[in-house]
């Protein structure tokens, strides 16, 4: 079963926006893109790693 980048945002309290650039530096262990879309399995876990340039609050 895969999540949406709104379900897993939820899920692990942080932006979307967060999480899809995450994505696309492929810091989500087997995310794939399918089309325009990221799909995150569900058993994934939550990235602890910060983006360059941020912070953790």
């Amino acid at each position: 079963m895969y999540l949406s980048i709104p379900e897993a945002a939820r899920k692990w309290q942080m932006a979307p926006d967060e999480l899809r650039r995450k994505c696309e530096l492929h810091l989500i262990p087997k995310a794939v893109r399918f089309g325009y879309r990221w799909l995150i399995p569900a058993d994934a876990l939550r990235p602890s790693a910060p983006i360059d340039g941020q912070t953790s609050a």
